[in-house]
């Protein structure tokens, strides 16, 4: 009996380091990455199903009324979402799954997939998230502003998350995640078919 993969969500407010710390966690585990689908049109260098699936507005929200996407959600006036049957696959062929999306997607995958692990990404405080994205140097005082309140409010839905995971030092964020996607490996509910080929043996 082959052992069905695990889906988890990476997810956390602009500024938690999600990429860099995902990338860290890539060097040493395996996972399927899921590529999400959009409505909007391709930016130069792009590539459909590599970046994003590229759908028109029509064809994605066809494909939405037919159930299949995990989690879609509308932002700046385009379609954003998770192709459910990618997903699927993965875990049937025992493939560890990874999603980096933002919370609202994080909770509809849950609703949709109960069994999908959500890891909530945090800067330590306030004060060196603002400090990360003084460095980036691509907002001005009042985005600053913005991103920060955002950012507070948006700690809250850390609540209905599996974990949460500071993200003072990569090396050892991303050690952190690892130490969660092995965890979950682990658990009895995840290997319950390697017990059951237990049965009927004789062992003596």
């Amino acid at each position: 009996m082959n052992k069905k993969g695990l889906v988890f969500v990476l997810s956390g407010p602009s500024g938690s380091g999600k990429g860099t710390v995902l990338e860290e966690v890539l060097k040493t585990e395996k996972l399927y990455l899921s590529v999400s689908a959009t409505s909007r049109r391709p930016r130069e260098g792009e590539k459909d199903g590599v970046n994003y699936y590229f759908y028109t507005p029509e064809r994605f929200s066809e494909i939405a009324a037919g159930g299949g996407f995990l989690e879609y959600t509308t932002t700046y006036g385009n379609f954003y979402g998770t192709p459910r049957q990618p997903i699927l696959d993965a875990v049937e062929r025992g493939e560890n799954i990874m999603l980096e999306i933002d919370s609202v997607g994080a909770v509809n995958v849950k609703a949709e997939y109960p069994d999908a692990i959500l890891i909530f990404l945090v800067t330590p405080n306030v004060a060196e998230l603002k400090r990360r994205l003084i460095g980036r140097g691509t907002e001005d005082p009042e985005q600053l502003k913005t991103r920060i309140d955002c950012y507070i409010d948006e700690i809250k839905a850390g609540l209905k998350y599996d974990y949460l995971v500071i993200n003072d030092d990569v090396k050892r964020c991303a050690a952190d995640v690892i130490a969660i996607i092995r965890a979950e490996q682990l658990k009895i509910k995840n290997n319950i078919g390697f017990i059951n080929n237990f049965k009927g043996d004789n062992i003596c």
